[in-house]
């Protein structure tokens, strides 16, 4: 039997009203806020402690992938080489401050990977054009760049509307 990629939903099934969405409405949703919002939360674990790190990113233009950059010598490398399985949180709720029911949020779940020699100047393009300032990182021997492969997304709209999309090229 092939392991569950998302262990809190039974039979991969959501317990939502919204499972019925336009597939791309919600992808173009979460695409917005991805575009709207440049930095975002990796959520890792390791030894049974979950970790948050706030990270600048960038996503491919189909959304199967998010691109971050960290140094080796960090928690965070660390845990990503324990444990591949990760989350990426982003959200709107600077954008609505005194209206709640109006933020948006989606989760991404996934596995992150070290992005190969081969795919290392796409890859950074994607991160660069986003994220400029991060150029000497990107070519420092003491950074990697990692590509998260995302098999989820949880998309939610006033604090209890959630639907899942997951990208076409998984």
């Amino acid at each position: 039997m092939d392991e569950i990629d998302e262990p809190a939903l039974k039979n991969n099934a959501l317990n939502s009203s919204n499972q019925n969405k336009n597939v791309d409405e919600l992808s173009e949703k979460i695409g917005k806020l991805f575009l709207e919002q440049e930095y975002g939360i990796l959520c890792s674990q390791g030894d049974g402690q979950p970790y948050g790190s706030l990270m600048a990113f960038a996503t491919t233009e189909d959304l199967a992938c998010l691109i971050f950059i960290t140094q080796i010598e960090t928690r965070k490398y660390s845990l990503l080489e324990k444990c591949k399985k990760v989350a990426f949180v982003v959200d709107n709720r600077s954008k609505y401050p005194q209206n709640m029911m109006k933020v948006e949020a989606v989760t991404a779940t996934g596995e992150c990977r070290i992005v190969e020699e081969s795919e290392l100047d796409r890859y950074k393009k994607v991160l660069l054009k986003r994220h400029p300032y991060l150029k000497d990182y990107t070519s420092a021997k003491s950074c990697r760049l990692f590509c998260m492969e995302v098999k989820r997304y949880f998309h939610v709209a006033r604090l209890q509307e959630v639907s899942q999309w997951q990208p076409l090229s998984i």
